[in-house]
Parts: C-alpha cells; sequence; structure tokens
C-alpha cells in the first residue's frame, strides 16, 4: 500500500473516531437531562403537606380554586388577599333580620390544637372585633346550642362557588376553653403591627365625634384588644362551577353536637362526610 493510501485510511479513521466521541458525548447530555432532578427542601415540604389526609373532601376543591393558576400566575397574583375575601351571613335574634358582611379568611383551625395528629381541621377562622354586631349575633342560645352562620366565597378566576354553613364559635383570650385560647394566639402571632392596630381603634359604628381616641402603642397588647377569633364549625357545603361546564357538588357530615366549643371542634375530627353530584 503506497504512503498517499495509508494518510487516507488514518484520515478516514480519525474522523469516524471524533464523531463516535461527539455521539458518545450527546446522548451522556441527554441522560443526564433526563435522570430526576433533586427537588429543594421547599418544594419537598410542599408535595409532602399535600399528600397529607385532609379532614374533607371539599377542601381539596377549595384549596385548587384559591390557587387556581398556581406557579403560572406571578408571584404578586398568587399573595392577592382578595382571593381570601368572602361573605358571612348571620341573624340578629333580637329582630329576626339578616345582616352580611365581607371577612377575610385566615386559615383553617391546626389540628395540632385539638389532638396530636399534624395538619388542618374543616373550621374555618377569622379575625373580628369584639365590639361589632356580629358578636352580639353569635351569642349560644338560652339551650346552649351554638348560632348557625353561612359563608359564601365566590372564586372569580375558576367560576366556583362556595357555600359553607355551619355554626359559629367565637374565641378570644380570656376564653375559658384552652384550645379556643390557643387558636386566638395562634392568629393573633401571624398579624402585621398595622393589623393589630386596629383592634385598638375607637368603637366600632359609634359616631365618629364622640368615638374617642385609639389607645396607644403601650396597651397594644393582646389582653388589652378587642381582638376576638370567629370560628365556622362547617355542617354542610355547596359547591358550584359556573361558566361553559357547569357542575354542582354537595357535601355533609355526619352528627354535629353544637352545645358546646369542645364538642363542636372535636365533632369535625374524623368526620364522616358525604358527597353528591345535583343538577346546578
Amino acid at each position: 500500500m503506497s504512503s498517499m493510501h495509508v494518510v487516507l485510511v488514518l484520515s478516514v479513521l480519525s474522523a469516524v473516531a471524533g464523531l463516535s466521541l461527539r455521539a458518545s458525548s450527546r446522548r451522556a447530555t441527554v441522560a443526564r437531562s433526563r435522570s430526576p432532578q433533586t427537588k429543594p427542601a421547599a418544594e419537598k415540604a410542599s408535595v409532602a403537606e399535600s399528600k397529607q389526609a385532609l379532614a374533607a373532601p371539599w377542601m381539596k376543591p377549595l384549596k385548587k380554586a384559591l390557587n387556581h393558576g398556581g406557579t403560572q400566575r406571578k408571584t404578586r397574583d398568587r399573595a392577592d388577599a382578595k382571593r381570601k375575601q368572602l361573605q358571612l351571613a348571620t341573624v340578629d335574634p333580637a329582630t329576626g333580620r339578616p345582616a352580611v358582611r365581607t371577612i377575610v379568611f385566615r386559615g383553617f383551625l391546626p389540628r395540632t390544637l385539638v389532638d396530636t395528629a399534624k395538619g388542618e381541621s374543616s373550621c374555618l377562622m377569622f379575625c373580628t372585633d369584639t365590639r361589632a354586631d356580629k358578636i352580639r349575633h353569635l351569642k349560644p342560645s338560652v339551650e346552649g346550642s351554638l348560632p348557625p352562620v353561612e359563608c359564601c366565597w365566590w372564586l372569580d378566576e375558576p367560576g366556583v362557588q362556595f357555600r359553607i354553613s355551619g355554626h359559629a364559635l367565637v374565641a378570644t383570650a380570656h376564653s375559658e376553653d384552652v384550645v379556643l385560647r390557643a387558636a386566638v394566639e395562634e392568629v393573633w402571632a401571624r398579624l402585621g403591627p398595622s393589623t393589630r392596630r386596629t383592634f385598638f381603634w375607637p368603637q366600632p359604628g359609634a359616631p365618629r365625634a364622640a368615638a374617642g381616641t385609639a389607645s396607644s402603642e403601650g396597651d397594644e397588647s393582646l389582653d388589652a384588644a378587642h381582638f376576638a377569633l370567629l370560628i365556622v364549625v362547617p355542617d354542610a357545603v355547596d359547591e358550584l362551577h359556573l361558566g361553559g361546564n357547569q357542575k354542582r357538588i354537595v357535601y355533609w357530615r355526619e352528627g354535629h353536637p353544637c352545645t358546646s366549643a369542645s364538642s363542636a371542634i372535636e365533632s369535625t375530627i374524623d368526620a364522616c362526610w358525604f358527597e353528591e353530584a345535583v343538577n346546578p
């Protein structure tokens, strides 16, 4: 074989080897990109939390609606407080007239306040002023039964309405029930300074000129605040989806004694809920 042939053969072999190396490198890159990635600790915690058993079946669609769009939305939009605004209806026992107002959802009552289990109960929490009219509406009856209430939650983006019927508990820092006091302290600790100060404002509904002035910063402790936690113990939920694909699901639970705070809250733990699809 001539020297020219030898050079030609070596050139071909070198080119083939180069192609083989580049192909191997591409395969390795693709393999690395397809290999499972280690999830950040925050994401792992979120996944673990989502796998916890919910206290009621309607909590899953409600949470989904509150987070409609998920991480597709901008961070500012995901934190939009409007999603936590809903309406609460009560009845004035003195006149029998209904009253409705907008309140802000402060989360579900932590189950750890009731027993040793983790997660959330199905009881909803809201902040209010101890001097507000709704407090007078929510006093237990002479027989000791808790007052009925209904929440109406319209979430515009997913086009779904939740009507939550149940009974109400009013808790303060001076409540006799240890669970109620613990719930008050837990929510108060999460409030910012500006929100806390609203519970030292003058008497709600009083004439502005005669209302007096708010207390000074030195008095702004939980014990001195006109702060109350409204806890709604749900008995039934109506989930209504409007728009192109309308559907409606009703939920209700067995046995819900409402003669005391403890029995009412405990009745929601491991409660047996039923659900049925009905006509919108």
